[in-house]
């Protein structure tokens, strides 16, 4: 800012001299009419020179240039003709003085006054500059958490008007996006009442409901399921909750059904799908039938939090003794710290305390939440492989250089120790590193 201002006073001086200067050169009377002409004949050569000056420092565009020298060349050849003084008298070189006075205060002021009228002074300031840069539009938790509770407060003001409706679904996913699950379910609610049922404010709503009772699908949850499944048969959350209800109640072919009927809306690489799979794979094993390979089709969508944890869950222990599976989720607390195209690595360590990952996955922040599955064909050496340490660790990490290698201010979680085989792994991403 100092460098700023130095600059800007240097700036302002240059141009009060080339206004002033013509004020302040003029003479007082000639005593004789050579002399009033030679005064004269100065002045026009000093009004030249500036003009050449200014041209020069380009100042002045060509044509003013020659304009103004056009000028002063006739006023000269009228005086040199007429034989008049054209000298100033001494009463206006005493105005011209007191008009350089003015100028030479009022312009700076002038200035001063105009950039801070319409400039942008805070970006004089390097640290503000620094955070502007760093963070375009970046919205704070404390933020989002005042936004929240500003839209909370306005539908408590008119709570059963039908315009409110969104507002009450903005409030009710903006609350379980920040894990207040029991508030988003009252939401919820009031959004049944005021805008009425369908196939996705029920499973929105079933999905939040065990959420809050700690994932147990059981009672409200399920009948809600139900409900939205009357509604549409083919919702893909509706599909991937009930089925993880009914397998959770050791009602395999029940869960065998609604996760085939599932899998023929997802996308191969969905994390929903691969979750599922195992699910599948665990229902059917248990439910004594054979292993069938289910082949997804069309574009997916999410399932929402109590679905895509669960559904890897439903894999037994020794549905592959090489492989650990689960989800990773973010933390709400920190989702606002990082962007969607941040790398995230999942990985497996041994739990010994040696550092060669055994295996590793590679995802995006805007893949969470993340059915993960590691196994013995992601090691890293012939030597190193899952199926060959009694308990591993496995940790997920938020690079934001997008290396391996952990760096300060990184994102991480981790499981306690585990062993290979284990299934049903939930991992959240809550810690920064320092």
């Amino acid at each position: 800012m100092t460098a700023f201002a130095l600059l800007a006073a240097v700036l302002a001086a240059l141009a009060l001299g080339f206004v002033l200067t013509p004020l302040l050169r003029r003479r007082a009377p000639a005593a004789a009419g050579d002399d009033r002409a030679d005064a004269n004949a100065a002045i026009y050569r000093g009004q030249l020179a500036e003009l050449e000056a200014e041209r020069a420092q380009g100042l002045i565009s060509a044509a003013r240039y020659g304009e103004s020298r056009a000028e002063i060349e006739r006023r000269l050849a009228e005086d040199l003709a007429s034989g008049e003084a054209a000298a100033p008298s001494a009463k206006l070189l005493w105005r011209g003085s007191w008009l350089a006075l003015a100028l030479g205060i009022a312009l700076p002021l002038a200035a001063g006054g105009l950039y801070l009228l319409v400039g942008t002074p805070e970006a004089l300031d390097p640290t503000a500059a620094a955070r502007s840069a760093q963070s375009p539009h970046q919205v704070t938790p404390a933020q989002i958490d005042a936004m929240v509770a500003k839209l909370a407060e306005r539908l408590a003001r008119e709570p059963n008007s039908p315009d409110t409706a969104d507002g009450w679904m903005m409030l009710a996913r903006s609350q379980a996006a920040l894990g207040r699950y029991a508030e988003s379910a009252k939401a919820y609610a009031k959004l049944i009442e005021v805008g009425g049922k369908n196939a996705d404010v029920l499973a929105d709503y079933a999905d939040v409901l065990a959420m809050a009772a700690g994932r147990d699908l059981n009672g409200e949850p399920s009948r809600l399921i139900q409900e939205a499944l009357a509604l549409n048969p083919d919702h893909v959350k509706a599909l991937a909750l009930a089925g993880t209800a009914e397998f959770a109640r050791g009602n395999y072919d029940a869960a065998i059904a609604h996760w085939e009927r599932l899998m023929k809306t997802l996308p191969a690489d969905s994390p929903l799908a691969e979750g599922v799979r195992s699910g599948l794979a665990a229902a059917r094993q248990r439910a004594g039938r054979p292993p069938v390979a289910v082949a997804p089709a069309a574009p997916g969508a999410q399932a929402g939090p109590a679905a895509q944890a669960a559904a890897p869950s439903a894999a037994p222990a020794n549905a592959g003794a090489e492989a650990v599976q689960g989800i990773v989720m973010i933390d709400a607390a920190l989702a606002a710290k990082v962007r969607p195209e941040d790398v995230v690595f999942v990985l497996a360590r041994p739990a010994d305390g040696q550092r060669m990952p055994l295996a590793v996955k590679r995802i995006a922040v805007r893949d969470l939440p993340y059915a993960f599955r590691l196994d013995d064909s992601m090691a890293m050496a012939p030597g190193a492989k899952l199926s060959l340490h009694p308990r591993v660790i496995v940790t997920a990490r938020v690079s934001r250089a997008g290396t391996a290698a952990p760096e300060k201010g990184d994102l991480e979680g981790a499981s306690p120790p585990i062993a290979p085989g284990t299934s049903g792994v939930q991992i959240t991403i809550s810690k920064v590193l320092e």
